[in-house]
């Protein structure tokens, strides 16, 4: 990065990895709250590492830096961050040893600045400030929440769908994709992702309805 903007800098140091014990800290906590949080806890020590890494070589070389948001499902957090545009960078900016708010299943990622000119493209700060400052609420939480709402109407569905399927891994089922599931679409109905089960709850509801019958023909 240092290259394409014609900047000459040293080669760039890499940050330390999580520890051991670190990281079976991480993991046992996940664990205690759901196995399925694994993953996830272990995705988070990695970007930790690599977001380090640009965080810590920029405050050496006296770069710039910003919080870049991918996608269009940012977290409101993040979209905060990445509002205030890009900041110099120096101890002062990192939490202790660590750049700050890191968590999986971001696509957000450190993109450092020597020039004080490139762009990236997409990023535009000034919007995001605007939305920050259009939220409700008189500090930066009750704002960060109001839009954590206003994102969660928005894309209420969807996110429903994600808890429902998330918890059903954790339940140890699957579910069957019914009319009413929101992600049937994605997944298919419930004769392709159960196709044996949803034949033995026919059987069984044809089974009750005939033995309805011959109780009322019997009279009984």
């Amino acid at each position: 990065m240092a290259r394409a903007q014609g900047a000459k800098v040293p080669s760039a140091e890499p940050a330390p990895t999580a520890s051991y014990k670190d990281t079976a800290k991480a993991v046992t906590y996940a664990k205690g709250r759901g196995q399925s949080l694994i993953p996830g806890a272990v995705e988070t020590l990695v970007k930790q590492a690599g977001a380090d890494t640009m965080l810590k070589n920029a405050a050496r070389d006296g770069a710039e830096f910003a919080w870049v948001p991918h996608g269009s499902e940012t977290c409101p957090m993040c979209m905060t961050i990445a509002s205030n545009g890009w900041r110099r960078a120096s101890r002062e900016t990192m939490k202790g040893d660590h750049a700050d708010h890191i968590h999986s299943s971001c696509d957000c990622e450190f993109v450092i600045l020597f020039d004080g000119k490139s762009i990236v493209e997409g990023y535009d700060p000034d919007a995001l400030r605007e939305q920050y400052d259009n939220a409700e609420g008189s500090t930066w939480k009750e704002k960060v929440n109001f839009m954590r709402r206003e994102q969660y109407k928005a894309s209420g569905d969807k996110i429903r769908a994600q808890k429902r399927t998330a918890y059903a891994r954790r339940k140890g089922y699957r579910m069957m994709h019914t009319y009413d599931d929101p992600i049937r679409e994605k997944l298919g109905s419930a004769e392709e992702s159960h196709p044996k089960k949803l034949a033995k709850i026919k059987n069984g509801l044809l089974t009750m309805e005939s033995n309805i019958e011959s109780t009322q023909v019997d009279g009984k």
